[in-house]
């Protein structure tokens, strides 16, 4: 809505008529024009705010449950609005399942990862990537919640599968396989595949042989090793 004032001009000549009823009009149409901006200021800060409160509990739903047996009605009333209300903020539930698992990464982990900035080297490359994935996972906004957590629980979800495939595929072996002059795409897949299974083994099988998160730095070294000699040109 636009706040518009057409103040009068003042008499010619009489300046005591511009002083009082005209400024008081001028002064209350400036105040007019506050007040709406700060209510839609108010309103955009609320939006966001509630936004964020949905997209928080699509994130706890999801790493709880599967994509199928989480609704969008559940996730509204966690946050305590109408469901028409999270349709209109995210869409679908696929978009917000996308956004959910974006959230529950700390965003795009690739973002400014410059896949040839090793200069050749595929040890220095296996280091830069290792080290990027720990610093992205230091940033995570939700407390023990990792993205590992909503994937496995809706694996067996053919529709949240599709949209796993495609968040893998954009994020990581798209931006990965421009690293390498040859078979790009498979080496970036096996990279992905020994990551994932990494993560499997120790955060939910919690196999004692790959330690835990307080002793991850021999997992992380031969995490590189491989990584290494997965992209290594021969």
């Amino acid at each position: 809505m636009t706040v518009s004032c057409h103040l009068p001009d003042a008499p010619s000549g009489r300046p005591e008529l511009a002083r009082s009823p005209l400024r008081v009009i001028a002064v209350g149409c400036a105040n007019r024009e506050t007040d709406v901006s700060d209510k839609r200021r108010s309103g955009r800060a609320d939006g966001e705010a509630t936004r964020a409160r949905i997209l928080e509990a699509a994130v706890r739903r999801f790493a709880k449950a599967s994509y199928d047996t989480v609704s969008l009605r559940e996730i509204a009333g966690d946050v305590g609005v109408d469901v028409a209300y999270v349709h209109r903020s995210f869409g679908s539930k696929d978009r917000l399942f996308a956004q959910a698992l974006r959230a529950a990464s700390g965003g795009d982990v690739m973002a400014g990862f410059d896949p040839g900035a090793a200069g050749g080297s595929a040890r220095a490359f296996a280091e830069d990537f290792v080290n990027r994935l720990v610093e992205k996972s230091h940033d995570r906004p939700y407390e023990g919640i990792e993205p590992l957590d909503i994937m496995i629980h809706s694996l067996g979800s053919r529709k949240a599968a599709e949209i796993l495939r495609e968040k893998v595929r954009g994020d990581f072996v798209a931006p990965l396989s421009e690293r390498f002059e040859t078979n790009g795409d498979l080496r970036a897949g096996m990279i992905v595949a020994v990551l994932i299974g990494t993560g499997i083994a120790r955060d939910l099988l919690k196999l004692d042989a790959l330690g835990d998160a307080d002793n991850e730095e021999p997992v992380l070294e031969l995490l590189k090793e491989v990584i290494a000699a997965l992209i290594e040109e021969h």
